[in-house]
């Protein structure tokens, strides 16, 4: 089992294996983060119960959920839910999201117990109960491919010990009748309307971007966004650097996708250094300041990264002492969606994240990434040295996949 230093931790933590350490910590806010002082102060999370934060991509959702583990620091487990997220993940993921806050939370639990999420979720509620104080549990479920969630969501609800708020994220309304989302008849939620800017706020936005004359012009563009988070602010900050949005306004009022062309004008703003740091790292989810190195062959300024996230238009970065690196997913799309016309640059990067992935012992990644390399004599190497081992690991779903790309029905 490896072991990692927290930050904030006197003492090294024991990181279960399978978990991805970052997404059990809140992400880090950037310096020109605006607070939504009046919806934190609208969600109660004294005691049991359920607040659902719900809306489209770029509405803010995961940034309000940030500050308000940011204002209750030692009592807020974090756990970001993505599609490979299957049983044996959900448990490692939910238990050291606890850990991190109570180390010697739940010693029955190792990463080889193989226990029925159902099960994991009672005997965690039940041990829970018997700690002293109030906690709050953000799930930041970003489950996009289809995936069905777990039974469990509605277990875990309901199973809530009285000292434990929980606060789910997710980009639609589930189905579920009220009684079942928040027994205790404490369920808040907080949706769309209540997520978008008002006129005071997107004013706010344009000055912390540096703008600090708004003409009707600028107002007019930056009111054309309806109080998308997000696209207000990609607007201001493409503004404040003299891009020029005027002819976006009546495309993004009657557009179901208004953010997708913002995002467009957006990536087109970016200087020259700017897309080179960012089109290859676009061929990953998230990455580390490792892999950038890596990925740029060392070019890479240190302080770069940071820069960008510090004003977190473009990236977001994890807390912690190994912290990890995402581009907002619509601007990464459009990243690679560019960077792949590059073909021979596309490939090659592929080809070094593989390696590097390899050296890293993540053999999926490695394959995935030979594989989008156009590598394919290498892609079957791995993939036979790999398949024994998702087998046995409760890869099956994975070596089926793999393997009809590897030519390999046996």
């Amino acid at each position: 089992m490896a072991t990692k230093k927290i930050s904030g931790e006197s003492s090294t933590l024991e990181i279960l294996d399978g978990v991805t350490l970052s997404r059990t910590l809140p992400p880090s806010l950037p310096t020109n983060f605006l607070s939504r002082r009046h919806l934190i102060e609208k969600i109660d999370v004294r005691g049991a119960g359920t607040t659902m934060i719900v809306g489209p991509v770029g509405y803010g959702k995961t940034s309000l959920a940030t500050e308000i583990a940011l204002n209750n620091t030692n009592r807020t487990f974090w756990y970001t839910m993505v599609d490979e997220d299957f049983a044996s993940k959900f448990n490692a993921h939910v238990i050291q999201s606890v850990r991190n806050v109570i180390p010697n939370f739940a010693p029955w639990f190792t990463s080889e117990t193989q226990i029925e999420p159902m099960d994991l979720v009672l005997k965690f509620s039940n041990e829970l109960a018997s700690h002293k104080g109030e906690f709050i549990f953000i799930v930041d479920n970003r489950r996009t491919k289809g995936a069905k969630d777990f039974a469990v969501a509605n277990q875990m609800i309901r199973s809530l010990p009285r000292n434990l708020h929980l606060i789910h994220i997710k980009r639609s309304t589930p189905d579920a009748l009220s009684a079942d989302l928040a027994p205790t008849g404490n369920l808040q939620i907080i949706g769309p309307q209540e997520l978008k800017l008002s006129h005071d706020e997107v004013q706010s936005i344009a000055s912390l971007n540096g703008l600090a004359t708004i003409t009707d012009e600028i107002a007019e563009i930056l009111e054309s966004a309806q109080g998308w988070p997000a696209a207000i602010q990609l607007i201001a900050r493409g503004l404040s650097k003299g891009e020029k949005f005027s002819p976006l306004v009546p495309a993004i009022e009657t557009s179901n996708e208004p953010l997708r062309l913002v995002v467009s004008e957006f990536v087109k703003s970016l200087s020259g250094n700017e897309k080179n740091l960012l089109l290859p790292l676009s061929i990953v989810q998230d990455f580390s300041s490792e892999f950038a190195f890596a990925l740029t062959k060392n070019s890479m300024a240190p302080t770069e990264l940071d820069l960008l996230a510090a004003e977190g238009s473009v990236l977001t970065k994890t807390t912690g002492d190994e912290p990890r690196y995402q581009i907002h997913s619509l601007i990464r799309e459009a990243l690679y969606l560019e960077f792949s016309l590059k073909q021979e640059e596309c490939k090659q990067a592929h080809s070094i994240a593989s390696h590097y992935f390899e050296n890293e012992l993540e053999p999926k990644l490695a394959l995935e990434h030979a594989y989008l390399a156009h590598d394919f004599t290498r892609f079957e190497q791995l993939f036979r040295d790999g398949a024994r081992k998702s087998a046995t690991t409760g890869g099956g779903r994975e070596l089926l996949r793999w393997a009809k790309l590897a030519g390999d029905d046996s």
